[in-house]
């Protein structure tokens, strides 16, 4: 049985706690992950993918992956292979409680956002 808890309210934003250590905070400036350990980072459907840029930057790899319909995931590992960097935006995704992440393109628009008056999340220029 899964163990979540979730804190807050709708003024401050709400905090949803799983029982393995993870945290997922929703509030004005939209929602982020807390993981406690990540060992992988994968995609779901290679066809979701528009376009994938990788750059090495002195002992670092960063990676840029941007989805159909909007959105991106940007990872970076160091030399050592850790994974040092991990954000996205307008994504979808599965965590697990062995680290295991997997990323996909957003399916669909949240009730509450009119696709004709609000912009949808984009690849970064510098990656277009």
């Amino acid at each position: 049985m899964t163990d979540h808890r979730i804190t807050g309210n709708e003024e401050d934003g709400y905090e949803v706690h799983t029982g393995w250590g993870s945290h997922i905070q929703m509030d004005a400036n939209g929602i982020s992950t807390h993981l406690p350990v990540i060992r992988q980072v994968g995609i779901f459907d290679l066809a979701e993918v528009k376009s994938y840029y990788i750059n090495t930057v002195g002992t670092s790899t960063s990676h840029v992956v941007c989805f159909h319909g909007g959105g991106y995931l940007r990872y970076a590992y160091s030399q050592a292979g850790e994974l040092i960097e991990l954000s996205g935006r307008s994504v979808r995704s599965y965590e697990d409680r062995e680290g295991n992440c997997m990323f996909g393109a957003y399916q669909g628009i949240p009730t509450d956002m009119d696709d004709s008056t609000q912009e949808q999340p984009k690849c970064p220029k510098s990656f277009e």
